[in-house]
């Protein structure tokens, strides 16, 4: 028998499960906190933990993970220097928020112009642009590049991108993420994100060899995709921003094969995140328009997927209407916290007795995550923050005051935005030790943190949680519909205030005799993630369903990345050619020399060549081994080109798929 290790490692949690190809079952699974600070650390501790007999069979070890969806939702990521080429400065001055650019400040932009046929209208003064890039060199050492009309032709990227790399850069085009991706912004948004992921990723994949080297486990590793297949390490490491959703996707795909159900709606609640997604007839839906996450509007292929910042670990606080609101902010459950720090016990004992009760964030905490020695551009009062952590935790007051300010005017957002400390408070976790759901931690503490709720809002702790589960209910509710209406309808509905108002008065049954709304499904509503039970059930009783929860739930992702395969799509765009005289034939877009053909059958073979062709070398680059499967997809789009504030969205052309799929070799 053969053996997959699957892993997932999340914000909060990292799972693994043994997985039997043979009889598809899982043989053995586990758990253990992620330790952000290390990856070898927990990586190793879940493996460990399984049997040496079942190690000695694994063939394939296929991870998934959120640290990519996190890093991009909570702000993260490391610096990295965008270059434009051809494009107009004054548009992206007023759109760059919108795409998660940097300012046109500092953008570094470069000439040069290319028709909509792909042809170079106009080259850039190249002595210029070494001079500008070597100066940029100095102080960057990390570049993404891309160009207005590039997928039409890459050469100018490419060319800037040779020069970087001779500088002794690292640089990502963004043709080589998404070729046909007309809109340059996106593209831009995709390559800048992927340069800014690189070193988090590749830092996990160094911390997963790491440990398989010291349990000597010999197995060619991948990862999930964010469409639900997998890439080989390698080529993960060097495109990172494809690890999008890639823990989403792999509980999507784990809750398919653990229920083998039709039409559901997936419901993941970790630790930082909640991601909801649909199934239809047995396969997980894909957004073909690319993933976005905060400002980033990426070019990424993925799961249909809906995430938002609500999990074990979300910050709860109160507003000043007195409502209880959660997240989206991560923090730190108090009950870890404490179990491994027990002096934080008792000082969550002083501060409770305290005479002086002020705002949640005085019952704060936070403690050092990594050394930040050798960290670039911190200022005085960060270092002085992360010398005074460097003994242990502090209480947020005891910190402001040691720092020479006080707990109102106290800013650590870039330390924390940058994993080098983090903040501790209470959060549905210490809810749930407190509701004796799950008591892993030091629910003293928990009981301790909830003091200052309990006095605020006049109620027990036994009110308290049922305030906080009713709220996860509550948003859980509000997102499904929001996913089902962005599906069924448009965005615009789904991101509406009053959609989101007509969702919390259907919860709470607020309604008129003469008019009442309610919102229903047929789709199964399935629950993972540790844990998600509490919570679907009375979900899916006002939505009109049944909710599942499948055996080894906690585990759906680890089990998704255990069963994933190759599967790599691949299109070429066949633009008709017209003159005064008419149609003059026909244009092959994003090759290297954009070949053109007198008659449609003869572009159509060389597209459908070029597209099987690109399909499986990049499915061997990925990390397929063996045979293949090739489908062939054509389809028209016969809107006319669209030229909306200097951005190129849509136009007329002729699009050939290919198709293919695979399994990496299991044995």
């Amino acid at each position: 028998m053969n053996y997959g290790l699957g892993i997932d490692t999340g914000g909060t949690y990292t799972d693994a499960v043994i997985y039997d190809y043979e009889t598809e079952t899982i043989i053995e699974s586990a758990k253990t906190l992620t330790t952000h600070d290390d990856l070898t650390r927990c990586v190793t501790e879940v493996i460990r933990r399984f049997t040496r007999a079942s190690l000695a069979r694994v063939r394939l070890v296929a991870l998934s993970t959120t640290l990519a969806t996190n890093a991009c939702i909570e702000g993260r990521g490391a610096d990295a220097r965008l270059v434009i080429t051809g494009g107009d400065k004054k548009i992206i001055s007023a759109r760059h928020s919108e795409f998660g650019l940097p300012p046109a400040e500092e953008i570094i932009f470069i000439g040069g112009r290319i028709s909509l046929d792909g042809a170079i209208t106009e080259e850039p003064d190249w002595d210029e642009v070494r001079a500008v890039l070597a100066e940029a060199a100095l102080t960057d050492r990390s570049f993404a590049v891309a160009g207005m009309l590039a997928s039409r032709n890459p050469a100018l990227e490419y060319r800037i991108g040779e020069i970087l790399t001779g500088l002794g850069c690292e640089v990502v085009c963004s043709c080589d993420l998404a070729i046909n991706e007309l809109n340059y912004l996106r593209r831009a948004s995709s390559a800048l994100l992927n340069a800014r992921l690189t070193p988090l990723i590749s830092a996990f994949i160094a911390s997963v060899k790491t440990s398989l080297n010291e349990l000597d486990i010999k197995a060619p590793v991948y990862i999930v995709r964010s469409d639900g297949s997998l890439m080989s390490a390698g080529f993960a490491e060097r495109r990172p921003i494809e690890t999008l959703l890639s823990g989403p996707t792999a509980s999507v795909a784990g809750a398919a094969r653990l229920t083998g159900e039709g039409d559901a709606i997936v419901a993941d609640i970790g630790g930082t995140t909640c991601d909801l997604a649909l199934i239809r007839g047995g396969i997980p839906v894909i957004n073909e328009n690319g993933v976005s996450l905060g400002n980033w509007q990426t070019t990424v292929c993925a799961t249909y997927i809906e995430t938002f910042g609500l999990g074990g670990d979300s910050r709860i606080s109160v507003q000043r209407d007195g409502k209880l609101t959660l997240g989206p902010e991560r923090v730190e459950p108090l009950c870890i916290l404490a179990r491994d720090f027990p002096s934080v016990t008792e000082e969550l004992r002083r501060m409770k007795t305290s005479r002086y009760q002020g705002q949640p964030r005085r019952y704060e905490f936070f403690r050092l995550v990594r050394s930040a020695e050798n960290i670039p551009n911190l200022s005085p009062y960060e270092k002085d923050i992360c010398r005074l952590l460097s003994g242990g935790p502090m209480a947020a007051d005891m910190l402001a005051e040691a720092a020479g300010t006080d707990v109102y005017t106290f800013r650590t957002e870039t330390l924390e935005k940058r994993g080098i400390i983090i903040r501790s408070g209470f959060t549905p976790t210490d809810a749930m030790h407190m509701a004796g759901i799950y008591t892993a931690y030091n629910t003293d503490a928990s009981r301790l943190g909830a003091a200052y709720f309990t006095r605020l809002l006049s109620v027990s702790e036994g009110e308290l949680c049922d305030l906080i589960f009713d709220r996860i209910r509550l948003t859980l509710y509000s997102g499904i519909i929001r996913l089902l209406t962005r599906y069924i309808r448009d965005a615009g509905l789904a991101e509406s205030e009053e959609l989101a108002a007509l969702a919390e008065e259907a919860w709470y049954e607020k309604r008129d005799t003469i008019f009442s709304n309610r919102f229903c499904t047929s789709a199964a509503l399935i629950g993972v993630g540790a844990p998600t039970h509490v919570f679907i059930g009375e979900v899916a009783d006002r939505l009109g369903t049944r909710s599942r929860v499948p055996d080894n739930a906690a585990v759906a992702n680890a089990v998704g990345a255990a069963v994933s395969g190759v599967s790599v799509r691949r299109e070429v765009e066949i633009r008709p050619s017209y003159t005064t005289g008419g149609l003059e034939g026909y244009y092959i877009l994003s090759l290297a020399d954009n070949p053109f053909y007198d008659s449609y059958e003869a572009a159509l073979d060389r597209a459908k060549t070029e597209a099987v062709s690109s399909a499986r070398a990049e499915a061997a680059r990925r990390g397929l081994i063996g045979e293949t499967e090739a489908n062939i997809d054509i389809r028209r789009n016969d809107s006319i080109a669209s030229l909306e504030d200097g951005i190129i969205d849509i136009e007329l052309g002729i699009y050939v798929s290919a198709t293919v799929r695979g399994s990496v070799d299991k044995f």
